[in-house]
């Protein structure tokens, strides 16, 4: 049964949803690609550097006293003002290696990190016979974590256990939807082959269906109106149209 009262809904919007679906389901099977972080012992390693680099040494600090005096005889600066001008230039030279240093020391420091899939997921949805077993899956997909948002604050913040974007609707939806999740894999139009291949065929109809009853529709009713192209299928189709394409006859 529909999710509630069908709702009014164009088709390109129903496929859009049907594709983030589809492309959370893709990264549970394939993998989020590569995540990047701070390697905080040698961030604090190379900060340590820069505070020690970044200070004036005594020859370099005589040189710029020497340029300071030079314009002093020019007359370009009091000589009242000799001890300020030459605290002032210190610092901003200071500052500005400092700045500089502080800025290559965060990216000296990242390190990446590959995120692989876990199919397992995939694997227990599609084994799941009752929404309780949904949700109960569903469950574990984020979780709150004690992060240090500056020196002394921590807050907590939701991160994803599964290998998807923090932003992902999927689980959340297939908690909320997981009746309707049951149904669908159970429609007679379900690709029940057990074939490495039929996977792809089986998230996409899950996440039509799925897109349709977040909108009040049944199962039959959003895979008629989104279609059985695939996201990933449409590039590869189109580009088959453009060498098949005849080339028009040139007007006499």
């Amino acid at each position: 049964m529909p999710a509630g009262r069908p709702q009014k809904i164009d088709s390109f919007t129903l496929y859009e949803l049907a594709r983030h679906f589809y492309g959370e389901l893709k990264t549970l099977q394939d993998g989020l690609g590569w995540r990047i972080f701070l390697d905080r012992q040698k961030h604090e390693q190379l900060i340590r550097e820069v505070e020690e680099t970044s200070q004036l040494t005594a020859e370099a600090l005589s040189r710029l006293e020497r340029l300071l005096d030079l314009d002093i005889q020019r007359g370009f600066i009091p000589v009242s003002e000799r001890s300020r001008f030459l605290d002032d230039m210190k610092k901003n030279i200071e500052f500005e290696r400092r700045l500089r240093g502080l800025t290559g020391a965060s990216g000296l420091s990242q390190k990446y990190s590959r995120i692989p899939g876990d199919p397992k997921i995939i694997d227990k949805l599609l084994n799941a016979k009752r929404p309780d077993q949904v949700r109960k899956i569903c469950a574990d997909a984020f979780a709150i974590y004690p992060e240090e948002a500056m020196p002394g604050e921590i807050v907590e913040v939701r991160r994803p256990n599964w290998p998807i974007s923090q932003f992902s609707r999927l689980p959340d939806c297939l908690s909320q939807y997981a009746s309707e999740f049951i149904d669908a894999k159970n429609d007679p139009r379900f690709p029940k082959s057990g074939r490495p291949t039929s996977r792809q065929k089986q998230m996409w109809f899950l996440s039509r269906a799925l897109a349709g009853a977040v909108h009040g529709l049944s199962t039959r009713t959003s895979i008629n109106l989104i279609g059985s192209v695939r996201p990933d299928e449409i590039s590869v189709l189109t580009k088959i149209s453009k060498r098949t394409r005849k080339p028009k006859e040139s007007q006499r």
